[in-house]
């Protein structure tokens, strides 16, 4: 895929507010920093300002306090930075949702510089092409209207140049009667109400559409893909369009199954076909790229009474950046070139479903193999799971070359005996520590993936072909009940969208195939096909929104489903209008206002409410012993922790003066007494009573008036942010009251979401199967921390022969490097021994090793690879400190060519996750990269600039000169410290090298290495580094 523009753009958090002003808190500017891929907005600044770098300064991001009064001051006052001061502008749906509790804050807004707040103006009227100018003194759906279809200019995206041609039909709806139960709050509690048979209205082709396959080879050739375009996510800007768009030959389609004309389709004497827009004009079909309806173009309410020509001729009178811009259409999303055949599952999927402990560790055990093999050093394992593998389009084809992204996967490609090397196998533990967490907490490989949501096409084209305000089905249109998948026909299959917070949720649907669908839907698996005609969409939209299609058969069996004589039923939401959201007067302060009321993230509560219930129905394992006494997992425990042991062992721990060694004493009690309670289990002194599915299943009925409850609240909370309907105060605290003093499951703590003190073991299958993968895969994981160093299988490559003129200067070399080495040792040994957290200890590992890297840096840059090289073999130093601060050395001497690599096979040697691999030598190049970033980390910790800059040159400038600074009022001179004498001046443009960094205040530099000299040698372009 082709590369978008990349931006920067500073963040903030800490202000410090006074009556008089409210200032930013930041030590370091480019620690605030945050990288962003293009998007419109970024777009729009940078060239309305002619900004040719790729930081946006002007524009940052500031979250806002949790006080609504003290938000609205920040924006309306303008908050201080540098003594510059920045107001208030807007923020996206995503932005309003960042909310910190221990922080006290809520809602990221987005602050522009006082001198560029005329940008705000141009922007919204550029992006509304002057329709705002109307809006001011009007009542408007202020959330819903206007803020939302603004955050859409925010939206990553990939620019294609090309203006489609669209046509926007009306919005119509469909009728579908089911049981629904709706969820009320009464004085005696949650009250379900039964509506049998009950019709639903809902939108046809909710927020999707079609493009034509001239539209789809455009993005495809744009963003530089090697296949072909089926499906994407699309914003364009005119009528604040957005929405998925699925690739089909509606021409074809057309001309096959055409009748008759109706009063808003036509076919034409030149055999062309025309449609009747939402604006009521004629459009002919043949010229089109774009059909949506009304949902997927927001602001067509503001065009209402004119035409699709009026909106293009508006792009038209733009200026040529201006119009360039406005006529864009801004991909999001494409599918891709082919699905994975497994994902990863997720604990809210799993929690409301009806399966056993046995269920579960069925479910995790292909995962589980996969770690093991890794854990054991099976080098092809690990280096598939390192994505060791490359693309062979043509059989016996040169594979393409390969160039490591990481040290430890280029170590591995050299030798794979490296494996052994205390340093990989301490990188390995620290990439599998993070996969067995996330294995714990139910992130395991299933037979799944997830598919792009799609509104059925062919009752779309066929609706505009047959009818005017009504749903129109073709004989082979999918019918109530079916689905369509690509190459997946008459299976059933499982869904699932996140957040998921009741069981009633996962779905289990059919999939079925026709000739019709075979020739007109792109052959894409990515792609899952809706019928327009039933209550099955899973509450989503079809603008971009996935959900994971399941195909596992255990997953699918116990599905739980609430049915009650025989009648299956739904949840409903009484609430979800949001034709009524709330109106305010359009003006600057109210723009504030609903932002500020609008944001939060009620939804992540309401989601660990829901996690907490289902984990709580399903507690329902016992002990029970062979006398027949029956004991819960904390009586089990309270047993074991009676012996004369535990008491004894407590009383040992209270003597331990050292609080940290205390601690650590305690934790390793707690796993010893699991591990007894676990030998009393393998002895036979207590089993496991049984569970069954249906007993889980009916575990989980019994919570639909609290689950469905807590899914109305959540879709009032994700409604929130453009309805500005708040969950009523006394609902939400109701909702809170029933899980006051629970607590979460402890299977989350190993996804690192919460402390251990926050969570409580309880006999369900999720935490039991945590537990059991913890205490067997985790201890594993720990010997390969303690791994041996093994540095002698580093030292053949570091191997030199020396000149008896160089043995003077190596010793010299020698022993600077052996006090580098010692020191950093000793100053490691300070901090590891230190009784502070590991989250203390972290920033001063980083100082030392920043500071032990510049140090080596200047002995490479002063003796040379080759004898630093050597140095590192008669030293003897450790394989770590030579990869994390020598890797340059190390690489000098590494000569390899070749490597082994993998390419998918059919019938390869090696599974992966699905598929089969085979082995591959292919030519090999080291990166650049990996130790210059290293390096400019270093840089950034000791608080030194590197930048690139332009300097005039009056005499040569050479790698590694220390130049002095001359400040003057033009131009600062540059003086060779060695000499005194002027070698150049830099430009002007360039001695701002930051916001908080001037060359004029600097002393000195240090010329990294010269990027590019002029023809005619008067200016270069230098990378610096300040000192």
């Amino acid at each position: 895929m082709g590369k978008s523009k990349q931006f920067i753009m500073r963040a903030f958090t800490k202000v410090k507010v006074t009556p008089t002003k409210i200032e930013i808190e930041c030590a370091d500017l480019k620690e605030s920093e945050v990288r962003l891929g293009y998007n419109f907005l970024c777009d729009a600044f940078t060239k309305h300002y002619n900004i040719k770098e790729n930081l946006i300064e002007g524009i940052f991001k500031l979250t806002l306090p949790s006080d609504e009064e003290n938000a609205i001051r920040f924006c309306e006052e303008g908050v201080l930075l540098n003594n510059e001061r920045y107001f208030g502008w807007f923020s996206s749906t995503s932005m309003m949702k960042d909310e910190d509790f221990e922080e006290d804050t809520k809602c990221e807004m987005l602050f522009i510089k006082e001198d560029k707040i005329d940008f705000r103006q141009y922007f919204e009227r550029l992006i509304t092409l002057k329709k705002v100018d109307s809006l001011y003194g009007t009542n408007v759906k202020m959330c819903k209207d206007y803020l939302s279809r603004l955050s859409l200019t925010t939206s990553t995206s990939t620019k294609i140049t090309y203006q489609p041609n669209v046509v926007v039909l009306p919005e119509i709806e469909y009728q579908h009667a089911a049981n629904y139960k709706i969820p009320r709050l009464t004085n005696e509690g949650i009250v379900l109400e039964d509506k049998p048979n009950f019709p639903v209205s809902h939108v046809f082709s909710d927020g999707g559409g079609i493009m034509s396959p001239r539209l789809a080879d455009e993005i495809q050739r744009q963003m530089n893909l090697d296949y072909e375009v089926d499906y994407c996510i699309f914003r364009h800007y005119p009528m604040a369009m957005k929405g998925g768009l699925v690739r089909v030959d509606f021409e074809k389609f057309i001309d096959e199954f055409y009748t008759h004309n109706t009063e808003t389709f036509e076919k034409m004497k030149d055999g062309t076909y025309r449609v009747k827009d939402i604006f009521g004009k004629w459009r002919n079909i043949n010229d089109v790229d774009i059909i949506v309806n009304e949902s997927s173009a927001k602001w067509y309410k503001h065009w209402k009474g004119q035409s699709q020509k009026a909106v293009y001729e508006a792009i038209d009178e733009l200026n040529e950046v201006d119009r360039d811009l406005m006529s864009s259409i801004y991909i999001t999303k494409v599918n891709k070139k082919e699905c994975k055949k497994m994902s990863l599952a997720n604990y809210q999927l799993l929690g409301n479903l009806s399966l056993t402990y046995e269920d579960m560790q069925t479910l995790s055990s292909y995962t589980e193999k996969i770690y093991r093999k890794i854990l054991e050093d099976d080098i092809n394992v690990l280096k598939l799971f390192l994505n060791d593998i490359v693309k062979q389009d043509i059989e016996d084809s040169e594979p393409e070359e390969v160039v490591p992204s990481t040290k430890m996967k280029a170590l591995l490609n050299i030798d794979e005996n490296l494996i052994h090397l205390g340093y990989v196998q301490k990188s390995k533990a620290r990439l599998i520590n993070k996969k067995l967490r996330q294995l714990c907490g139910g992130k395991f490989y299933i037979n799944a993936d997830w598919k792009y949501m799609i509104a059925d096409p062919i009752s779309f084209i066929y609706t505009m072909m047959n009818s005017a305000g009504e749903v129109m089905y073709h004989d082979k249109s999918l019918k109530e009940g079916e689905f369509y998948i690509y190459n997946n026909a008459n299976k059933e299959v499982a869904l699932e969208r996140c957040p998921l917070n009741c069981y009633n949720e996962v779905r289990k649907v059919t999939t079925i195939t026709n000739d019709v669908y075979e020739r007109y839907m792109p052959k894409c698996e990515e792609l899952i096909v809706f019928n327009q005609c039933d209550n099955l969409h899973l509450d989503g939209d079809f603008d971009g929104d996935q959900c994971l299609v399941v195909k596992d058969k255990l997953i699918i069996d116990n599905i739980v489903e609430c049915i009650e004589d025989g009648k299956k039923w739904w949840f409903y939401n009484p609430d979800d209008d949001k034709a009524s959201a709330v109106e305010m007067e359009f003006n600057d302060q109210n723009k504030f206002i609903a932002t500020i009321k609008a944001s939060g993230n009620d939804i992540c509560r309401l989601a660990n409410w829901g996690m907490i219930l289902s984990s709580q129905a399903t507690s329902i394992y016992k002990y029970e012993s062979k006398s027949g006494k029956v004991y819960t997992y904390k009586e089990a425990m309270d047993k074991v922790k009676s012996t004369k042991w535990y008491t004894g062992q407590c009383e040992t721990i209270k003597r331990i003066a050292d609080k940290y060694e205390r601690d650590k004493a305690k934790s390793e009690l707690n796993l010893e007494t699991y591990e007894k309670l676990q030998s009393l289990i393998k002895d036979g002194e207590l089993i496991i009573k049984n569970v069954t599915n249906e007993d889980i299943a009916k575990a989980l009925i019994n919570t639909t008036d609290k689950g469905f409850y807590l899914l109305r609240l959540q879709q009032l909370g994700i409604d929130k942010s453009k309805t500005l309907k708040a969950i009523p105060e006394h609902e939400f605290d109701y909702a809170k009251s029933l899980f006051k003093g629970k607590k979460k499951p402890r299977f989350l703590k190993y996804l690192k979401e919460v402390s251990s003190f926050e969570t409580e073991y309880t006999l369900n299958p999720m935490n039991m199967n945590a537990l059991r993968i913890a205490t067997d895969l985790y201890r594993e994981d720990v010997e390969n921390m303690k791994a041996k160093d093994n540095s002698w299988l580093l030292y053949p490559y570091l191997h030199a022969q020396l000149e008896e003129s160089e043995v003077e200067t190596f010793n010299e070399l020698k022993e600077m490097l052996q006090d580098v080495y010692e020191e950093h040792n000793r100053e490691s040994n300070k901090i590891r021994m230190s009784h502070i957290t590991s989250d203390e200890k972290r920033p001063k590992y980083r100082q030392l090793d920043a500071d032990t890297t510049l140090l080596c840096k200047e002995l490479e840059d002063k003796y040379g690879y080759r004898l630093v090289a050597y140095a590192c073999e008669r030293l003897e130093l450790s394989g770590r400190f030579i990869i994390t601060h020598l890797w340059n050395t190390l690489e000098s001497c590494l000569h390899v060519d070749k490597c082994r690599q993998f390419v998918e096979s059919e019938n390869g040697k090696y599974e992966y996750v699905g598929k089969r691999y085979d082995a591959v030598w292919v030519h090999m190049k080291l990166s650049e990269n990996l130790q210059s970033e290293v390096i400019q980390r270093a840089y950034k910790t000791m608080g030194i600039t590197s930048k690139e800059i332009r300097v005039r040159l009056l005499d040569g400038i050479y790698d590694g000169d220390v130049l002095l600074i001359s400040k003057t009022d033009k131009e600062p001179q540059l003086i060779r410290e060695a000499t005194g004498e002027v070698v150049g001046s830099v430009f002007v443009e360039c001695v701002q090298l930051t916001d908080s960094v001037n060359l004029n205040d600097v002393k000195r530099i240090k010329i990294e290495s010269i990027k590019s000299v002029a023809k005619t040698r008067k200016s270069a372009n230098v990378i610096i580094t300040t000192m």
